[in-house]
């Protein structure tokens, strides 16, 4: 059955992580997604080890369901190219320096001369606008900027590198997303397309928003490792078991906790769930060893069905085979062309009546050229001279 944003066609032009996350998930919702890159120097992220065959695991990652137009970006013929696409899409998606796109030639006011309705939706670390628009940077710098990296970390420890891309993942793919699904929305009323300016910057500080408000109200600084919900509690935190793996414990309602308590054998620390300052101290230290007096799947054993807010902290390689991630068809399989068959995370959103379930590999550099060349109106003769000049691969 078709996605619920089949007849959407996107244009990705972006590469690494954050543009790239994001398309692939409106080609997971049924969008042709049609991946622009340029012969000569292609996504650089396909040849980032670790490498499948031909293909680096990254680019295997975030870019199933699309398709790939390989041309020469930088020349005129190529240009053209890009522009008849924009006249029969509706989305375009770059991620370059702000002003970069425009000195390329291929930027959003030319765009929307070619098409009044084109939607395009540019992905930079700080925005269009504002002192920090023109600075180069990464996930980690933008995560630093927003507060996020002060206050990941361990109670009298240092700020950590969260071990997965939080601003590329949520700040540029999924707020690129939702900006493009309003876009759409909004295009329907007005008949109008616009540009759609995302920060990754601006779209993690939201993250932020309750200990900012904590902060307000308080006014005290959020503690690493110390807080509400990263460590200050007995009732919500990770403990190391006995095989020296863990187990998350989130028990703060009252009959979690409770329970918790009698299955550990501790019922009088039912009413002491929110304890603070030395009495915590002790009283965590005390549970840290009755965890460590069982091996993690003993622990879920106990606790497994017993509405104890308890899980077990799986490594990538358990969850690949996790009963519940198997049943959501969370891991997916797929056979591509010069990779044979690889797995990957599945499609996150169900829907009733519009699902969607195809899954097509990641395409190799150029694989659709001739289709996309014959949807932009080019007879084969015109197909073979543009291979003849190099202007497509």
């Amino acid at each position: 059955m078709p996605g619920p944003l089949e007849g959407v066609r996107i244009i990705d032009f972006t590469r690494l992580y954050p543009g790239p996350f994001g398309t692939q998930l409106l080609g997971d919702l049924g969008a042709e997604v049609i991946k622009v890159e340029s012969k000569d120097s292609p996504d650089y992220i396909r040849f980032f080890p670790p490498m499948f065959n031909k293909e680096g695991a990254g680019y295997i990652a975030v870019n199933r369901n699309k398709k790939s137009f390989a041309i020469d970006t930088r020349s005129d013929e190529g240009k053209e190219l890009f522009f008849k696409l924009v006249e029969v899409s509706d989305v375009v998606v770059e991620q370059f320096r702000p002003g970069v796109i425009d000195s390329m030639g291929l930027g959003y006011e030319k765009a929307k001369s070619r098409n009044t309705k084109i939607i395009y939706c540019s992905i930079t670390g700080f925005g269009q606008t504002g002192p920090y628009s023109q600075i180069p940077g990464h996930d980690m710098n933008y995560m630093g900027l927003a507060g996020i990296t002060d206050v990941i970390g361990v109670k009298d420890g240092d700020p950590v590198v969260p071990g997965i891309q939080v601003a590329d993942v949520a700040g540029g793919g999924l707020m690129s997303v939702i900006g493009i699904l309003s876009a759409l929305t909004a295009r329907e009323k007005t008949g109008r397309g616009q540009h759609v300016d995302v920060s990754m910057f601006d779209g993690i500080l939201p993250f932020m928003g309750v200990h900012y408000s904590a902060y307000l109200a308080g006014g005290e600084l959020p503690k690493r490792g110390d807080s509400f919900l990263s460590g200050g509690l007995l009732c919500y935190d990770v403990y190391k078991t006995k095989d020296e793996k863990y187990i998350t414990l989130g028990a703060l309602e009252q009959k979690f906790w409770k329970r918790v308590c009698q299955l550990i054998g501790k019922e009088e620390w039912t009413d002491k769930q929110y304890v603070q300052g030395e009495e915590r101290d002790a009283m965590k230290e005390e549970l840290k060893g009755i965890i460590m007096g069982k091996t993690r799947d003993e622990w879920m054993e106990i606790f497994r069905g017993e509405e104890s807010m308890t899980e077990a902290v799986l490594t990538i390689d358990e969850v690949e085979n996790d009963p519940h991630a198997i049943a959501r068809d969370m891991i997916v399989e797929m056979d591509h062309p010069t990779e044979g068959k690889i797995k990957g995370i599945g499609i996150p959103l169900k829907f009733s009546d519009t699902e969607a379930k195809e899954i097509k590999p990641p395409p190799i550099l150029g694989q659709h050229n001739d289709e996309i060349l014959r949807l932009i109106g080019l007879s084969e003769e015109e197909i073979g001279e543009l291979r003849e000049k190099g202007i497509v691969i």
